[in-house]
């Protein structure tokens, strides 16, 4: 990789970080393509080959709708 990309790469993953460490949820799906898929899966059910993850959304309007659900429909 050359020294370029690399650069750009970690730009990337700063500004990822950046945004989800300062609860910039709604500028969050802006960092994956519109086909973009995200999912969370426990080590556990990763481990036994099960593949429920816990989380899925495929598609920037999932992410959104997650974002929006988080904001605004689940109360804990």
């Amino acid at each position: 990789m050359d020294i370029e990309l690399r650069l750009r790469v970690e730009e990337l993953h700063a500004r990822y970080a950046h945004a989800l460490d300062n609860d910039d949820l709604e500028h969050w799906p802006d960092f994956f393509t519109p086909s973009g898929r995200y999912r969370i899966t426990t080590a556990e059910n990763e481990a036994r080959g099960l593949p429920l993850p816990v989380l899925y959304a495929e598609g920037e309007a999932m992410l959104r709708d997650r974002i929006a659900s988080l904001r605004h429909a689940n109360i804990y």
